[in-house]
């Protein structure tokens, strides 16, 4: 129905800080799933979203680009990778995720999910681009703990 990681209001909070701190306005995610971060981010934070996946969701919470991710972003205009934030969540395969990271020409991301034991070398690259700004940590009532973090393109800082 929603996600592993479940953002609270607190979270969303810290995370329009830094959104509203680098001016951005709309949020690519390339492996959807069911759509529910990016409607939080469209109705909370008033973003702009491209929710995308390569297959629809009958109940998902928004419109979802029925694309590959790599596709969409291979699609987009320099401008276009630029003005969006890319947001990587629980992404299953860690080469999918890298490769979704290697196509991103924009500034922020937001990475969401334990990848540090799952994706090691994914976290290599990411911090290899980019500069971790800030980790959020969020208690799920599942009882798992989740992580969010935010990283910026190191010559965009």
């Amino acid at each position: 129905i929603f996600s592993w990681s479940v953002l609270t209001p607190k979270a969303l909070s810290i995370l329009d800080k830094y959104i509203q701190q680098y001016k951005f306005n709309s949020i690519i995610d390339p492996c959807c799933g069911n759509a529910f971060h990016t409607y939080l981010f469209n109705t909370i934070l008033n973003l702009n979203i491209y929710s995308v996946d390569i297959q629809n969701e009958l109940n998902s919470w928004s419109e979802i680009n029925e694309i590959d991710g790599r596709s969409f972003l291979k699609n987009l205009s320099y401008k276009k990778h630029t003005q969006n934030i890319l947001l990587l969540s629980w992404i299953d395969y860690e080469s999918l995720t890298i490769e979704l990271l290697d196509l991103y020409k924009g500034n922020m991301v937001i990475s969401i999910g334990n990848y540090d034991k799952l994706s090691p070398n994914y976290i290599k690259q990411l911090n290899k681009k980019f500069q971790l700004i800030d980790t959020i940590i969020l208690n799920m009532e599942w009882g798992l703990t989740e992580k969010i973090e935010v990283y910026i393109r190191k010559i965009f800082n």
